[in-house]
């Protein structure tokens, strides 16, 4: 419980840090359909998906805290 409070004290000054994973994570999943398109990480687009999901929850997360 003490980890979780502490990683959120943490996140509640540095609010931009989940939107920048997903930047990143956003252009993985570019660079990974641009490089092998026929792999497994470009036919499920899983980096664009996680990354979305920590983009939003890191809007949300950044108007509440």
């Amino acid at each position: 419980m003490k980890v979780m409070l502490r990683f959120f004290d943490w996140l509640a000054n540095h609010k931009g840090v989940p939107v920048l994973l997903a930047i990143g994570l956003i252009v993985v999943n570019f660079l990974l359909v641009l490089l092998n398109p026929e792999g497994w990480g470009a036919r499920t687009n899983v980096c664009l998906h996680v990354g979305l999901v920590i983009g939003l929850f890191g809007e949300l997360l950044a108007d509440v805290l």
